[in-house]
């Protein structure tokens, strides 16, 4: 891909093999893994941000860190929860 995709592409491709690989670990243990996606919004397009968090509904544990709630769409933040860190200390949800 980094041949001959865009940036764009082949982050989307390494999201796909992580979410495989989330995938087989499930298949082979039973259990789900915690998967921890940092800043992973801000790298895709409003499509794939959709379809990510479309697809993240049926992990039992992720963690997705961003610096702007904007990017997650307002029916998944309704039923989630938030964690806040603001000067270093983390606020959790009410």
């Amino acid at each position: 891909m980094g041949d001959y995709g865009s940036r764009g592409q082949g982050r989307t491709a390494l999201l796909g093999l992580k979410l495989a690989e989330v995938n087989w670990l499930r298949q082979r243990t039973g259990e789900w893994p915690v998967l921890l996606l940092d800043e992973i919004m801000s790298e895709l397009d409003t499509k794939r941000r959709s379809d990510l968090l479309r697809s993240l509904s049926e992990c039992d544990q992720a963690i997705l860190t961003s610096t702007d709630l904007s990017m997650f769409e307002k029916d998944f933040v309704d039923v989630h929860n938030v964690w806040r860190v603001e000067g270093g200390m983390v606020r959790f949800p009410e």
